[in-house]
């Protein structure tokens, strides 16, 4: 009397495992690309960016090889034994390590920005920071029960765990949101220093708008990241807690992986777009107008600054007289600052 086991099916399981991989081919492919474009465009970055990259990227590479070794074991050294589809491979389950790893440092860098936006806010940084490492922890806790499964079928045991990633896409969406809202902030209050004097109005409503077009560029660039990186991030939750018995969450896990690191690595080389589009080519310019300057202070950090100094007419009043120089400055962090005492990133 010979026994029979039941097997999975393959869309939900093999299938949902191949798609994911290979759409995270494509993307490791476009990181890979980032990471060049990083060290060839800002070989005076901090050792501790640069540091950055190099996990980001070895993380990114090191997941590609993992999944596709457990594809290849599955579908093809397995083709002859069904038995194989329900085995979990190590080469399968340290992907959950390797994604906890990127995780933790990708939405640790943005935690940072977001910690220099506030202008160090105590309170929202931390909290974020708290959700990043309860989401590292938790995934951690996960691959540690995985190793005392035997089959991909059990993985519906591991459900009560799984609804504990609601971390990780908690920090991706209040992530996104506190940049967002603080850029905006900064445009609003940008825009409280226009000065109602017709002699200044010509050139100041210039820079003004100049400042504001790029603040604009920066919400819709943050919006961009970050919500595929939350979409992403809600769909691996819902997936993994309604659909634990198979594998559509670890093609969408895999997928994360990459998205996390493409993110990080786009937002690092969209400081040189950034630039000309406020005129600088240096990282200090020089004045390139009547009375104008934007001026990038380092690597790491996007600081606009905008000096008006407009020409005064002999028949201006003495009031425009004694101010005939204003200065309004407004800073973007929108790339965290490097410091050299701290080797902060």
């Amino acid at each position: 009397m010979s026994t029979t086991m039941a097997l999975p099916a393959l869309d939900n399981t093999m299938g949902a495992l191949l798609i994911g991989t290979i759409i995270a081919a494509s993307i490791w492919g476009s990181s890979v690309l980032h990471t060049y474009e990083y060290y060839s465009d800002y070989p005076n970055d901090h050792i501790g960016m640069k540091c950055v990259v190099a996990i980001v990227s070895l993380l990114d590479t090191s997941h590609q090889i993992f999944i596709t070794h457990a594809l290849y074991i599955y579908l093809i050294k397995g083709f002859a034994n069904p038995l194989i589809l329900t085995k979990l491979l190590w080469t399968f389950l340290i992907q959950l390590v390797i994604t906890a790893c990127q995780g933790l440092v990708c939405q640790g860098f943005f935690t940072w920005r977001v910690y220099v936006v506030s202008q160090r806010n105590r309170f929202l940084a931390p909290f974020i920071a708290s959700l990043v490492i309860g989401n590292f922890v938790v995934t951690l806790y996960y691959y540690a029960r995985c190793q005392s499964l035997t089959s991909t079928t059990q993985l519906g045991e591991l459900k009560n765990i799984a609804k504990l990633l609601v971390f990780g896409y908690s920090a991706d969406i209040l992530i996104t949101g506190s940049l967002i809202y603080m850029l905006l902030r900064s445009k609003t209050q940008n825009a409280q220093y226009v000065p109602s004097s017709v002699n200044h109005d010509a050139i100041q409503m210039n820079d003004v708008r100049r400042t504001n077009h790029i603040i604009n560029r920066l919400v819709l660039y943050s919006l961009n990241t970050g919500f595929l990186n939350s979409i992403f991030a809600i769909l691996c939750f819902v997936t993994a807690t309604v659909w634990s018995d198979n594998l559509i969450f670890v093609g969408l896990y895999a997928v994360l992986c990459r998205m996390y690191s493409v993110s990080v690595l786009a937002t690092l080389n969209s400081r040189k777009r950034f630039r000309s589009l406020s005129g600088v080519h240096r990282l200090t310019s020089e004045s390139f107008s009547a009375g104008t300057r934007l001026q990038v202070a380092r690597p790491g950090d996007m600081a606009i600054q905008v000096d008006y100094q407009p020409h005064i007419t002999d028949d201006a009043s003495s009031e425009i007289k004694q101010n005939n120089k204003s200065t309004h400055s407004l800073e973007l962090h929108t790339l965290p600052r490097v410091k050299a005492d701290d080797c902060s990133v």
